[in-house]
C-alpha cells in the first residue's frame, strides 16, 4: 500500500512529466515550441503544430499513474507508466482504451519501505525483455535512483547534482536527483 514518499514522488513526477512531454516542449522537427501554452482562445493556423487539430509529434507522451499493463504473459501495475502517443491504445470511438495490452516506453517503480528489491527489478526487466526504452527504480530511503536503459548496463545515481537519465522521447525533462527528492520536503508541495 503506497504511502506519504511514495504518494507524493509518484504525484509530483507524474506532474512533471506530462507538462514536459505531453503538453508541450519538443514539436515537430524537433524545434522547440515557441508558445508552450496556448489557451483554448487563442489563433493558431491549422495544422500547425499548436493547432488542435494537428497531428500528434512523434516524440510526445503520457505519464499514467498505476496503470494495468498486459503483455509477455503477465499483468504489471508500474507506479507509473509511460508512454509515447502514438502508442497509447484507443477504443472504436477514439477514446483512449481501458485495456493496455502493451508494455509502457519508460516504466518507474518507487521502491516502499521494507521491500525487497526483487520483485519491483523484475518488473522493470520484464517491460525491458518486451520492448520498454528505460526503467526507473527509485528508493525514498536512500535517496537514489537506478536507470535501466535498454540493451545497456543499469546506472545507479545517488549524487545530489547527477541529472537523471531519460528515454529519447522525453529529452526536455531535465531532473537531478536533488529535484527529484526534493519533492519530498512538506515546503516544496
Amino acid at each position: 500500500m503506497p504511502q506519504g514518499k511514495h504518494s507524493r514522488l509518484q504525484r509530483k513526477l507524474t506532474e512533471r512529466i506530462n507538462h514536459t512531454c505531453e503538453n508541450n516542449h519538443t514539436c515537430e522537427n524537433n524545434h522547440t515550441c515557441e508558445n508552450n501554452h496556448i489557451s483554448e482562445n487563442s489563433p493558431t493556423p491549422e495544422g500547425s503544430p499548436t493547432s488542435p487539430n494537428a497531428p500528434i509529434p512523434a516524440d510526445r507522451a503520457e505519464a499514467f499513474p498505476e496503470l494495468r499493463c498486459t503483455f509477455g504473459g503477465r499483468s504489471i501495475v508500474p507506479d507509473i507508466a509511460v508512454f509515447r502517443h502514438s502508442r497509447i491504445p484507443t477504443d472504436q470511438n477514439g477514446d483512449i482504451a481501458d485495456a493496455f495490452a502493451l508494455p509502457p516506453d519508460w516504466t518507474i517503480e518507487i521502491l516502499p519501505p521494507n521491500q525487497s528489491t526483487t520483485k519491483v527489478i523484475d518488473n522493470i526487466l520484464h517491460c525491458l525483455q518486451n520492448g520498454c526504452e528505460m526503467g526507473w527504480l527509485l528508493d525514498p530511503a536512500e535517496r537514489s535512483v537506478t536507470a535501466y536503459p535498454k540493451d545497456q548496463q543499469p546506472i545507479h545515481l545517488s549524487n545530489p547534482n547527477a541529472i537523471l537519465p531519460v528515454p529519447t522521447f522525453a529529452t526536455a525533462l531535465d531532473l537531478t536527483v536533488a529535484q527529484l527528492f526534493g519533492w519530498l520536503q512538506s515546503r516544496n508541495s
